[in-house]
Protein backbone atom coordinates (compact mmCIF):
# COMPACT_ATOMS: atom_id res chain seq x y z
CA UNK A 1 0.00 0.00 0.00
CA UNK A 2 2.89 2.23 -0.34
CA UNK A 3 4.17 3.38 3.15
CA UNK A 4 6.44 5.84 2.24
CA UNK A 5 5.28 8.76 2.86
CA UNK A 6 5.74 11.18 -0.09
CA UNK A 7 8.41 13.79 1.91
CA UNK A 8 8.57 17.06 -0.18
CA UNK A 9 5.88 20.19 1.00
CA UNK A 10 4.86 20.22 -2.58
CA UNK A 11 3.50 16.34 -2.37
CA UNK A 12 1.95 17.04 0.94
CA UNK A 13 -1.08 17.02 -1.33
CA UNK A 14 -0.84 13.29 -2.09
CA UNK A 15 -0.41 12.77 1.72
CA UNK A 16 -4.01 14.37 2.61
CA UNK A 17 -5.31 12.62 -0.18
CA UNK A 18 -4.48 9.12 1.18
CA UNK A 19 -5.78 10.30 5.04
CA UNK A 20 -9.16 10.91 3.25
CA UNK A 21 -9.18 7.68 1.86
CA UNK A 22 -8.07 6.19 5.70
CA UNK A 23 -10.94 8.13 6.95
CA UNK A 24 -13.85 6.74 4.54
CA UNK A 25 -12.19 3.63 4.41
CA UNK A 26 -12.76 3.03 8.81
CA UNK A 27 -16.39 4.58 8.05
CA UNK A 28 -17.06 2.31 5.47
CA UNK A 29 -15.06 -0.72 7.18
CA UNK A 30 -17.37 0.19 10.96
CA UNK A 31 -20.81 1.00 8.57
CA UNK A 32 -20.75 -2.40 7.35
CA UNK A 33 -19.57 -4.43 9.49
CA UNK A 34 -21.71 -2.78 12.63
CA UNK A 35 -24.91 -1.22 11.25
CA UNK A 36 -28.10 -2.44 10.26
CA UNK A 37 -29.26 -2.45 6.87
CA UNK A 38 -31.67 0.63 7.13
CA UNK A 39 -28.84 2.67 8.45
CA UNK A 40 -26.62 1.48 5.23
CA UNK A 41 -29.40 1.58 2.99
CA UNK A 42 -31.84 4.41 3.93
CA UNK A 43 -29.70 7.05 5.98
CA UNK A 44 -27.72 9.65 4.49
CA UNK A 45 -24.61 9.03 6.13
CA UNK A 46 -24.69 5.31 4.78
CA UNK A 47 -25.16 6.17 1.72
CA UNK A 48 -22.48 9.05 1.69
CA UNK A 49 -20.08 6.86 3.97
CA UNK A 50 -20.63 4.08 0.91
CA UNK A 51 -20.34 6.24 -1.77
CA UNK A 52 -16.65 7.63 -0.49
CA UNK A 53 -15.55 4.78 1.33
CA UNK A 54 -16.27 1.94 -1.55
CA UNK A 55 -16.42 3.75 -5.09
CA UNK A 56 -13.13 6.28 -4.37
CA UNK A 57 -11.35 5.45 -1.04
CA UNK A 58 -9.44 2.27 -2.83
CA UNK A 59 -9.56 4.07 -5.94
CA UNK A 60 -7.28 7.04 -4.39
CA UNK A 61 -5.15 4.10 -2.35
CA UNK A 62 -4.13 2.14 -5.38
CA UNK A 63 -3.83 5.48 -7.38
CA UNK A 64 -1.14 6.74 -4.53
CA UNK A 65 0.36 3.66 -4.83
CA UNK A 66 1.53 3.77 -8.30
CA UNK A 67 3.04 7.11 -7.55
CA UNK A 68 4.84 6.25 -4.66
CA UNK A 69 6.89 3.97 -7.20
CA UNK A 70 8.35 7.20 -7.81
CA UNK A 71 9.18 7.91 -4.32
CA UNK A 72 10.88 4.81 -3.23
CA UNK A 73 14.80 5.27 -3.20
CA UNK A 74 15.54 1.20 -3.83
CA UNK A 75 14.43 1.19 -7.23
CA UNK A 76 15.51 -2.41 -7.34
CA UNK A 77 12.98 -4.82 -9.03
CA UNK A 78 13.69 -7.91 -6.39
CA UNK A 79 12.86 -5.27 -3.44
CA UNK A 80 9.24 -4.55 -5.33
CA UNK A 81 8.81 -8.19 -5.67
CA UNK A 82 10.37 -9.03 -2.01
CA UNK A 83 7.43 -6.28 -0.64
CA UNK A 84 5.06 -7.63 -2.55
CA UNK A 85 5.25 -11.25 -1.22
CA UNK A 86 5.04 -9.75 1.97
CA UNK A 87 1.88 -8.19 1.69
CA UNK A 88 0.31 -10.71 -0.03
CA UNK A 89 1.49 -13.33 3.32
CA UNK A 90 0.46 -10.28 5.37
CA UNK A 91 -3.24 -10.25 3.95
CA UNK A 92 -3.54 -13.47 4.74
CA UNK A 93 -2.33 -13.15 8.13
CA UNK A 94 -4.64 -10.60 9.12
CA UNK A 95 -7.72 -12.59 7.54
CA UNK A 96 -6.34 -14.97 10.27
CA UNK A 97 -6.29 -11.94 12.85
CA UNK A 98 -9.82 -10.50 12.05
CA UNK A 99 -11.74 -13.38 10.89
CA UNK A 100 -10.94 -16.56 11.51
CA UNK A 101 -9.93 -16.21 15.47
CA UNK A 102 -12.93 -13.73 16.46
CA UNK A 103 -15.43 -16.01 14.58
CA UNK A 104 -13.39 -19.28 16.38
CA UNK A 105 -13.93 -17.54 19.54
CA UNK A 106 -17.73 -16.38 19.08
CA UNK A 107 -18.32 -20.38 17.65
CA UNK A 108 -17.06 -21.32 21.41
CA UNK A 109 -19.07 -18.76 23.41
CA UNK A 110 -22.40 -19.24 21.68
CA UNK A 111 -22.13 -22.96 20.72
CA UNK A 112 -23.67 -22.46 17.03
CA UNK A 113 -22.05 -24.58 14.43
CA UNK A 114 -23.47 -22.27 11.49
CA UNK A 115 -19.98 -19.85 12.53
CA UNK A 116 -17.38 -22.70 11.14
CA UNK A 117 -18.19 -22.22 7.37
CA UNK A 118 -17.71 -17.90 8.12
CA UNK A 119 -14.61 -19.22 9.44
CA UNK A 120 -13.61 -21.01 6.77
CA UNK A 121 -14.29 -18.57 4.53
CA UNK A 122 -12.18 -15.80 6.45
CA UNK A 123 -9.26 -17.92 5.68
CA UNK A 124 -8.97 -17.17 2.22
CA UNK A 125 -11.24 -14.00 1.54
CA UNK A 126 -9.31 -11.78 -1.40
CA UNK A 127 -8.54 -8.04 -0.03
CA UNK A 128 -6.43 -5.10 -0.80
CA UNK A 129 -3.19 -6.27 0.69
CA UNK A 130 -3.28 -8.96 -1.40
CA UNK A 131 -3.42 -6.89 -4.14
CA UNK A 132 -1.27 -4.85 -3.21
CA UNK A 133 1.21 -7.22 -2.90
CA UNK A 134 0.39 -8.57 -6.58
CA UNK A 135 0.49 -5.14 -7.78
CA UNK A 136 3.94 -4.63 -6.27
CA UNK A 137 5.27 -7.92 -7.87
CA UNK A 138 3.99 -6.75 -11.21
CA UNK A 139 5.73 -3.39 -10.87
CA UNK A 140 8.96 -5.41 -10.11
CA UNK A 141 8.70 -7.63 -13.17
CA UNK A 142 8.30 -4.31 -15.36
CA UNK A 143 11.54 -2.95 -13.54
CA UNK A 144 13.06 -6.21 -14.51
CA UNK A 145 11.88 -5.82 -18.27
CA UNK A 146 13.08 -2.22 -18.12
CA UNK A 147 9.47 -1.16 -19.57
CA UNK A 148 8.27 2.30 -20.22
CA UNK A 149 5.45 4.08 -20.87
CA UNK A 150 4.82 1.94 -23.42
CA UNK A 151 5.22 -1.30 -22.16
CA UNK A 152 2.38 -0.12 -19.35
CA UNK A 153 0.13 0.52 -21.57
CA UNK A 154 0.22 -2.23 -23.72
CA UNK A 155 -0.13 -4.21 -20.33
CA UNK A 156 -3.44 -2.29 -19.63
CA UNK A 157 -5.28 -3.15 -22.81
CA UNK A 158 -3.72 -6.83 -22.55
CA UNK A 159 -4.89 -6.76 -19.12
CA UNK A 160 -8.59 -4.97 -19.97
CA UNK A 161 -9.11 -7.96 -22.43
CA UNK A 162 -8.33 -10.59 -20.53
CA UNK A 163 -10.24 -9.45 -17.72
CA UNK A 164 -13.45 -8.94 -19.66
CA UNK A 165 -13.46 -12.55 -21.61
CA UNK A 166 -12.70 -14.34 -18.05
CA UNK A 167 -15.76 -11.90 -16.31
CA UNK A 168 -18.07 -13.36 -19.13
CA UNK A 169 -17.33 -16.50 -19.98
CA UNK A 170 -15.50 -18.18 -17.05
CA UNK A 171 -17.19 -19.81 -14.49
CA UNK A 172 -18.18 -17.64 -11.24
CA UNK A 173 -18.02 -19.59 -7.78
CA UNK A 174 -20.73 -18.15 -5.56
CA UNK A 175 -21.61 -20.71 -2.98
CA UNK A 176 -18.59 -19.73 -0.32
CA UNK A 177 -20.40 -21.55 2.41
CA UNK A 178 -19.94 -25.00 0.43
CA UNK A 179 -16.29 -25.74 1.82
CA UNK A 180 -16.78 -29.08 0.96
CA UNK A 181 -16.67 -28.26 -3.12
CA UNK A 182 -13.35 -28.71 -5.27
CA UNK A 183 -14.06 -25.07 -6.76
CA UNK A 184 -14.34 -23.23 -3.20
CA UNK A 185 -10.59 -23.50 -3.19
CA UNK A 186 -10.00 -22.98 -6.68
CA UNK A 187 -11.64 -19.81 -6.79
CA UNK A 188 -9.41 -18.80 -3.79
CA UNK A 189 -7.03 -18.88 -5.84
CA UNK A 190 -8.31 -17.96 -9.51
CA UNK A 191 -9.75 -14.37 -7.39
CA UNK A 192 -6.16 -13.45 -7.20
CA UNK A 193 -6.26 -12.75 -10.99
CA UNK A 194 -10.28 -11.88 -11.62
CA UNK A 195 -13.40 -12.06 -10.06
CA UNK A 196 -13.77 -15.76 -10.23
CA UNK A 197 -15.72 -15.78 -7.05
CA UNK A 198 -17.70 -14.31 -4.00
CA UNK A 199 -14.19 -14.68 -2.17
CA UNK A 200 -11.96 -11.88 -4.56
CA UNK A 201 -12.70 -8.41 -3.24
CA UNK A 202 -9.82 -6.83 -5.02
CA UNK A 203 -9.03 -9.65 -8.49
CA UNK A 204 -5.77 -8.02 -9.89
CA UNK A 205 -7.07 -7.86 -13.42
CA UNK A 206 -9.75 -5.25 -12.17
CA UNK A 207 -7.81 -3.26 -9.45
CA UNK A 208 -4.39 -3.00 -11.57
CA UNK A 209 -5.64 -0.11 -13.92
CA UNK A 210 -5.44 2.36 -10.69
CA UNK A 211 -1.96 1.81 -10.09
CA UNK A 212 -0.44 1.57 -13.35
CA UNK A 213 -2.13 5.19 -13.87
CA UNK A 214 -0.63 6.41 -10.92
CA UNK A 215 2.44 5.59 -11.76
CA UNK A 216 2.15 6.94 -15.52
CA UNK A 217 0.46 9.89 -14.07
CA UNK A 218 3.22 10.76 -11.43
CA UNK A 219 5.81 10.27 -14.41
CA UNK A 220 4.33 12.61 -16.47
CA UNK A 221 3.52 15.29 -12.94
CA UNK A 222 7.64 14.69 -12.37
CA UNK A 223 8.58 15.62 -15.63
CA UNK A 224 7.04 18.92 -15.33
CA UNK A 225 8.07 22.18 -13.50
CA UNK A 226 6.89 22.93 -10.11
CA UNK A 227 4.77 25.85 -10.89
CA UNK A 228 2.92 24.50 -13.86
CA UNK A 229 2.00 20.83 -11.85
CA UNK A 230 -1.49 23.33 -10.56
CA UNK A 231 -1.98 23.44 -14.10
CA UNK A 232 -2.22 19.63 -14.15
CA UNK A 233 -4.50 19.17 -11.72
CA UNK A 234 -6.93 22.03 -13.17
CA UNK A 235 -6.75 20.37 -16.86
CA UNK A 236 -7.36 16.86 -15.20
CA UNK A 237 -10.35 18.06 -13.15
CA UNK A 238 -12.17 18.59 -16.61
CA UNK A 239 -10.80 15.68 -18.30
CA UNK A 240 -11.96 13.95 -15.69
CA UNK A 241 -15.75 15.15 -15.72
CA UNK A 242 -15.48 14.41 -19.58
CA UNK A 243 -14.56 11.04 -19.24
CA UNK A 244 -16.03 9.90 -15.82
CA UNK A 245 -20.01 11.25 -17.45
CA UNK A 246 -19.19 10.02 -21.28
CA UNK A 247 -18.25 6.62 -19.53
CA UNK A 248 -21.96 7.20 -17.41
CA UNK A 249 -23.31 8.62 -19.98
CA UNK A 250 -23.06 5.52 -22.41
CA UNK A 251 -23.35 2.80 -19.47
CA UNK A 252 -26.94 4.34 -18.76
CA UNK A 253 -27.72 4.66 -22.15
CA UNK A 254 -27.24 1.04 -23.20
CA UNK A 255 -27.70 -0.17 -19.53
CA UNK A 256 -24.25 -1.78 -18.96
CA UNK A 257 -23.68 -2.13 -15.43
CA UNK A 258 -19.80 -0.32 -14.71
CA UNK A 259 -20.03 -1.69 -10.79
CA UNK A 260 -22.76 0.34 -9.37
CA UNK A 261 -25.46 -2.07 -9.42
CA UNK A 262 -24.56 -4.93 -6.63
CA UNK A 263 -21.10 -5.82 -4.11
CA UNK A 264 -19.78 -8.33 -6.80
CA UNK A 265 -19.98 -5.94 -9.82
CA UNK A 266 -18.52 -3.16 -8.07
CA UNK A 267 -15.39 -5.40 -7.02
CA UNK A 268 -15.39 -7.39 -10.26
CA UNK A 269 -15.82 -4.72 -12.49
CA UNK A 270 -13.86 -3.87 -16.03
CA UNK A 271 -13.05 -1.09 -18.21
CA UNK A 272 -16.74 1.35 -18.01
CA UNK A 273 -16.22 0.99 -14.07
CA UNK A 274 -12.14 1.69 -14.16
CA UNK A 275 -12.89 4.84 -16.15
CA UNK A 276 -15.65 6.02 -13.70
CA UNK A 277 -14.22 5.15 -10.39
CA UNK A 278 -10.61 6.41 -11.81
CA UNK A 279 -12.09 10.16 -12.78
CA UNK A 280 -13.99 10.20 -9.56
CA UNK A 281 -10.42 9.44 -7.35
CA UNK A 282 -8.61 11.72 -9.48
CA UNK A 283 -10.96 14.34 -9.62
CA UNK A 284 -10.64 14.00 -5.29
CA UNK A 285 -6.89 14.28 -5.82
CA UNK A 286 -7.19 17.53 -8.02
CA UNK A 287 -9.56 18.88 -6.03
CA UNK A 288 -7.52 18.44 -2.82
CA UNK A 289 -4.49 19.26 -4.23
CA UNK A 290 -5.94 23.00 -5.18
CA UNK A 291 -6.88 23.27 -1.65
CA UNK A 292 -4.85 22.01 0.34
CA UNK A 293 -2.91 24.97 1.51
CA UNK A 294 -6.48 26.10 3.43
CA UNK A 295 -5.97 23.07 5.87
CA UNK A 296 -4.95 24.21 9.49
CA UNK A 297 -1.22 22.77 10.05
CA UNK A 298 -2.46 21.01 13.22
CA UNK A 299 -5.16 18.66 10.86
CA UNK A 300 -2.36 18.60 8.00
CA UNK A 301 0.02 17.09 10.71
CA UNK A 302 -2.53 14.42 12.24
CA UNK A 303 -3.30 13.57 8.45
CA UNK A 304 0.01 13.03 7.16
CA UNK A 305 0.71 11.02 10.16
CA UNK A 306 -1.80 8.78 8.61
CA UNK A 307 -0.48 8.74 5.29
CA UNK A 308 2.65 7.77 6.65
CA UNK A 309 1.20 4.71 9.24
CA UNK A 310 -1.32 3.43 6.53
CA UNK A 311 -0.43 0.19 6.51
CA UNK A 312 0.06 -0.24 9.42
CA UNK A 313 -3.28 1.58 10.54
CA UNK A 314 -5.25 -0.79 7.77
CA UNK A 315 -3.89 -3.90 9.63
CA UNK A 316 -4.98 -2.45 13.44
CA UNK A 317 -8.78 -1.17 12.18
CA UNK A 318 -9.48 -4.67 10.74
CA UNK A 319 -8.76 -6.10 14.15
CA UNK A 320 -10.12 -3.77 16.02
CA UNK A 321 -13.38 -4.29 13.84
CA UNK A 322 -13.28 -8.14 14.11
CA UNK A 323 -12.71 -8.56 17.52
CA UNK A 324 -15.13 -5.32 18.76
CA UNK A 325 -17.60 -7.81 16.60
CA UNK A 326 -17.37 -10.61 19.22
CA UNK A 327 -18.91 -8.34 21.53
CA UNK A 328 -21.53 -5.84 19.75
CA UNK A 329 -22.27 -8.61 17.02
CA UNK A 330 -22.50 -7.75 13.39
CA UNK A 331 -24.89 -5.29 11.60
CA UNK A 332 -27.05 -4.37 15.20
CA UNK A 333 -26.00 -0.47 15.64
CA UNK A 334 -28.15 2.84 14.60
CA UNK A 335 -26.56 6.07 12.79
CA UNK A 336 -24.86 7.29 16.30
CA UNK A 337 -23.87 4.27 17.82
CA UNK A 338 -22.07 3.48 14.18
CA UNK A 339 -20.73 7.13 14.65
CA UNK A 340 -19.09 6.67 18.22
CA UNK A 341 -17.60 3.16 17.08
CA UNK A 342 -16.39 4.33 13.93
CA UNK A 343 -14.51 7.15 16.49
CA UNK A 344 -13.36 5.11 18.66
CA UNK A 345 -11.42 2.52 15.83
CA UNK A 346 -10.18 5.83 14.22
CA UNK A 347 -8.85 6.95 17.53
CA UNK A 348 -7.66 3.89 19.10
CA UNK A 349 -6.02 2.86 15.54
CA UNK A 350 -4.01 5.70 14.75
CA UNK A 351 -2.62 5.56 18.46
CA UNK A 352 -1.75 1.86 18.06
CA UNK A 353 -0.08 2.91 14.71
CA UNK A 354 2.28 5.92 16.20
CA UNK A 355 3.28 3.84 18.94
CA UNK A 356 4.20 0.92 16.97
CA UNK A 357 6.21 3.43 14.71
CA UNK A 358 7.86 4.35 17.39
CA UNK A 359 8.74 1.09 19.01
CA UNK A 360 10.55 0.41 15.62
CA UNK A 361 11.91 3.60 15.31
CA UNK A 362 13.82 2.99 19.40
CA UNK A 363 14.18 -0.51 18.29
CA UNK A 364 16.73 0.51 15.21
CA UNK A 365 18.25 3.29 17.21
CA UNK A 366 18.92 0.50 19.91
CA UNK A 367 20.39 -1.81 17.37
CA UNK A 368 22.33 0.40 15.23
CA UNK A 369 24.68 1.41 19.02
CA UNK A 370 24.47 -2.33 19.88
CA UNK A 371 26.35 -3.26 16.45
CA UNK A 372 28.81 0.13 17.29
Amino acid sequence: MGERKLQSDRYRNFDIARALAILFMIMVHCLENFSTTGVMDQSIYGLVTEFFGSFTSATVFMFVLGMGIHFTKDQRPERFIRRGLMLLGAGYLLNILRGFLPMMVTWQITGDSEWAPYMVMELFWIDILQFAGLAFVFFGVMKRLDAGVRGYAISLVIFQVINYFLLTYAPYFNDTMNYHDPGYYLSAVTGWFWGSGEFSSFPFLTWIFYPVMGYLFGKYFLSKEPEKRNRIFLSGLGISAIVGGATYGICWYFQIDFGWDTDASFYHHWLPGNLIFGSCAFALIALISLCYKGIPKAVEKVMVRWSKNVTVIYFIQWILIGWIAVVTDYNTMGVGQTICITIFVLILSDAMAYGWKKYQILRYISKRKYTK
